[in-house]
Formats: C-alpha cells, structure tokens, sequence
C-alpha cells in the first residue's frame, strides 16, 4: 500500500472539518433573536382569542426557575455513552500492532490509527470524569440554580465541566471514527481499493455530518471550534485564578511533550511514505 498525497488530504480534511463548517451547514436554522412565526397555542377558555401582543410575547419567555435536575440529568446523559466509547476504545487500542520491517505507508497507518485510539480514548474518559465532578458540585447546592436554562446555569455556576463534556465527548468520537476508517481502509484496500475509498468517504460523511448537527444544536457558541476556544480560554482564566501547582505544570508538561513526539513521528512517516525523504536522510526513530 503506498500512501498517496489525496488519502493524508482525505484524512486531515475529515479530522479538520470540526473546526471548519459553520454552524448553519447543512441544516438551516432560525437567528437566535427570531421568535417562531407561527402564533402559540392558547386555551379557549373565555376571552383566549383575544390575547394580545404582549401576552403572545411573554408566553415564549422562558421562565427563570431551579435548573439543577435537569443540569444533572444532562451530565448523565452525556457520561454513560462517553463510558461506553471508552471502553471501545479501549478495546481496539491494541489491535492493530507495529511490528518490525513492514512498509512506510502501514507504518504511518498503524501509528496515525493508535494516536486516534488513544485520543479519543483521553477524551472520553476526560468527559466521564468531567461529567462526575460536575454532578458532585450541584450536589453541594453552593450554587445559585436559578436560570432561564440549563444551559444558561452552567455557563454561570460551572462553564469549565460544561464546556468539557460537550468538547471532549464529540471530539472523542470523531477522533473514535477516524480510528475506525484508517482501520477499515488498510484492511480493504489490499482486496478492493475502490470500495476501501467508498467506505472512507462514507464514514467521512458521517463526521461532517454529525459536526454540523451538532453545530447546530449550539445557542451560547457558533461551532465546535468556538467552543474549543472558548473552553481553552476559560482553562487559561481558571490557571490565572487558581495556581496551577506542581501536577499542573507537569500535566502542561507532558501534553506538550506528547503533541511534539506525535507530530515529529507522523510527519516523519508521511514524508517517507510519500517519497520526499530516504531512510538515510531520515532514520526511523527508536
């Protein structure tokens, strides 16, 4: 198998788009500000048909009240098939092993597969651990649970946990996919590679297609990318009001020696793979 300039496009394509599709493709939805053109339904008791402007506004107004059960019934939802992912990944994480002697392409295949496992592996567990410690802090009741919205209470009392599991649970099953399609692509190709390519395309669809969903289903951000940005700069704010202390800084350390490493290896592969650099320009790192 020989790894073509168009399959590393395919893929970083597919694992980029999260960041990339805007919010209203492909579904169209209604401005934030644009209340529903149909008229409400109103009793028909006594006088009901003559309501008048400022009834029908005030009855799409949502109503301040405790948002705590349903800020945790959300984070369960979340956590149990965040669980379920991790275990997945778990499972797969070492079914496809590297061994010794075989090409540049498979290597690069193999060890783009195992980081894609092992990321949506840290994700999802990330989202189920962010998930339970969520949950004990409303537990607490030191927090005001009054909101228009669960979403609008979180945000307030705990945006860190929020924005962790809606960021890291879906981040988790793209990168989960991704595994998947390399897997299935280095699988098929060697017996049909036109229907490896199709098979691709498919779960490649299914990413887009689940970011843009989920794109639209965001109030408080635009896309995915935003609330990444948005979930790393209230990291940042909650570093510069809590000391981050000796396991933070070795957490920042190892993330940041981790992302080099994985970086340096993959682009090394894919540059041999491709044929742009020799084994004696580049010796394969130990």
């Amino acid at each position: 198998m020989r790894l073509r300039p168009h399959h590393v496009l395919l893929l970083c394509i597919t694992l980029s788009s999260a960041f990339a599709i805007p919010p209203s493709f492909p579904m169209i939805r209604l401005k934030k500000s644009e209340p529903p053109k149909h008229a409400p339904l109103v009793s028909m008791r006594g006088g009901a048909e003559g309501a008048g402007k400022g009834e029908v506004a005030k009855a799409y107004e949502p109503e301040e009240k405790d948002q705590s059960a349903q800020a945790m019934a959300f984070f369960n939802s979340e956590r149990i098939p965040a669980a379920l992912i991790t275990g997945a990944s778990l499972g797969v994480l070492f079914a496809f092993p590297l061994k010794h002697g075989e090409g540049y392409a498979l290597g690069f295949m193999k060890r783009l597969y195992i980081t894609l496992c092992c990321s949506a592996f840290c994700h999802e567990l990330v989202a189920v651990f962010a998930s339970s410690l969520a949950i004990a802090a409303l537990l607490q009741l030191k927090h005001n649970p009054i909101g228009k919205s669960p979403a609008q209470m979180l945000l307030r009392e705990c945006p860190l946990y929020f924005m962790a599991v809606r960021a890291h649970f879906l981040t988790g099953v793209l990168c989960f996919a991704g595994a998947l399609a390399i897997r299935m692509y280095t699988d098929y190709h060697v017996g049909c590679s036109r229907f490896a390519r199709a098979m691709l395309c498919l779960l490649a669809a299914s990413c887009c297609y689940m970011v843009s969903l989920f794109n639209t289903s965001l109030v408080h951000f635009d896309n995915l990318g935003h609330l990444w940005w948005e979930y790393l700069m209230t990291i940042i704010k909650e570093i510069g009001i809590r000391k981050p202390g000796p396991i933070g800084l070795l957490t920042i350390c190892l993330a940041g020696f981790a992302t080099y490493e994985i970086v340096y290896v993959l682009g090394l592969f894919a540059l041999l793979a491709s044929g742009l650099v020799g084994a004696k320009e580049a010796p394969l790192p130990k």
